[in-house]
């Protein structure tokens, strides 16, 4: 039993004749005839009986049919639902990410993404850089978006855009007065991070800059948020570290004041051996969107 076995018989039924049938479907009428009968043998019952006007379902031919036509209808949509997947029109992306990526980039991205392919689903995960790496190399997420430089190995690492590190702190900071700062204007400041692994990053990065021999700087963690750790911050105690495009979403009092000729680089990372289309739509989406942000930070 063939499928286009079957298209022959529901023509036939359709249309009444097998005459009918075969100028529907551009076939040889004596083709259709013969297929028709080759199947009524398989199944071992008449599916028409044959008059000089056409053909009739029988009684068996009527719930054959009727069985047909369902799984006919479930066959092409199985069809269609493959080959808009093919093509990354449905689907599931899942995306990794982290927290100071929650304005900027990334949110137009996505917004970018849903309006051209709106029959993908998106799945975020937010976690640590090395976690998030070994989940797109065991393909659990198909892509992340993370601060680089990356190792990432077995995988493609895509630059995507820059963007300043700033120092955020309270508005009635004397620092507050200068439209940008350098790292000796920081070197005496008391800082707060989150305890978090991106606290801890934040933090890293503040000791490779400040530290030297015999100086360390004051660095306190909080098990706070980041909306709090700014409430913090604008009472003017001490100062955070922030990505310049998370200034949309700094707490009423503080400002932010980008650290000369410091900037981080964001990239993507997903697997070669990932075949999931949707995934590299979002891949080609990100790098043809990031044009215009790979110029460098000035």
């Amino acid at each position: 039993m063939e499928l286009r076995h079957l298209r022959y018989v529901l023509a036939a039924a359709e249309t009444g004749s097998i005459r009918a049938a075969a100028r529907l479907l551009q076939v040889e009428q004596s083709s259709i005839s013969r297929r028709i009968r080759d199947l009524e043998n398989e199944i071992g019952a008449a599916i028409f009986i044959r008059k000089h006007s056409g053909v009739v379902p029988t009684f068996a031919g009527e719930e054959f049919l009727r069985q047909m036509r369902g799984a006919m209808v479930r066959i092409d949509q199985a069809t269609a639902d493959i080959g808009m997947a093919g093509a990354g029109e449905s689907g599931t992306v899942r995306i990794g990410l982290i927290s100071s990526m929650a304005s900027g980039f990334l949110p137009r991205l996505i917004a970018e993404f849903k309006s051209r392919h709106s029959g993908v689903e998106l799945h975020y995960t937010e976690g640590g850089l090395n976690e998030q790496i070994l989940a797109v190399q065991q393909h659990r997420i198909d892509v992340t978006f993370v601060i680089g430089p990356v190792e990432a190995p077995h995988c493609d690492v895509f630059e995507l855009w820059r963007e300043h590190v700033c120092a955020a702190m309270a508005v009635s900071d004397t620092l507050a007065k200068k439209d940008s700062v350098a790292w000796s204007d920081l070197r005496t400041q008391r800082f707060i991070v989150t305890d978090t692994a991106r606290g801890t990053e934040v933090h890293d990065f503040i000791i490779q800059h400040l530290a030297s021999p015999g100086i360390r700087p004051r660095i306190d963690r909080h098990a706070v948020h980041r909306d709090m750790l700014l409430q913090i911050v604008a009472g003017g105690s001490a100062l955070t570290l922030i990505n310049e495009a998370a200034g949309g979403m700094i707490a009423t009092g503080v400002v932010l004041r980008p650290i000369s000729g410091e900037d981080i680089t964001y990239c993507a990372v997903r697997s070669p051996t990932n075949d999931n289309p949707a995934a590299r739509k979002m891949v080609s989406l990100a790098r043809e969107f990031a044009k215009p942000y790979l110029k460098r930070v000035e």
